[in-house]
């Protein structure tokens, strides 16, 4: 007798898709959050970037969901992306499309903290 130690539900449906030869109806979506703390005294570039930023939503073929917010409590992180993508390779061919890099050249002016992570969904 084998055991397994499933440490989550994903897990799970790997599992069983495996043992009853269940194919995925799609594959995993990737969801990339980026948060920003900018310097004092770039209000108005910030404001510059973040429309930029949301603009690129339906532009860039690869980003599929873009949500661009201001923080609206104190003492945390100035804004937010919620963004969502088919893979990390298309993940990957946003962050190097040049309308974005164009976007992200604004923020790498204004920021004082960037904190980002990446998951499957």
């Amino acid at each position: 007798m084998q055991v397994v130690v499933l440490k989550s539900p994903k897990c799970l449906r790997g599992l069983l898709r495996r043992l009853f030869g269940i194919k995925k109806e799609r594959e995993e979506m990737i969801r990339h959050i980026v948060m920003w703390k900018f310097r004092e005294g770039t209000e108005e570039k910030a404001d510059e970037f973040l429309t930029k930023l949301a603009a690129l939503d339906g532009v860039i073929p690869q980003l599929k969901k873009c949500e661009v917010a201001r923080n609206i409590g104190e003492g945390n992180y100035d804004a937010v992306l919620v963004s969502e993508f088919e893979s990390m390779d298309d993940l990957n061919a946003y962050k190097v499309d040049p309308r974005h890099v164009a976007v992200s050249d604004i923020c790498k002016s204004i920021r004082a903290d960037r904190v980002a992570v990446d998951y499957e969904m």
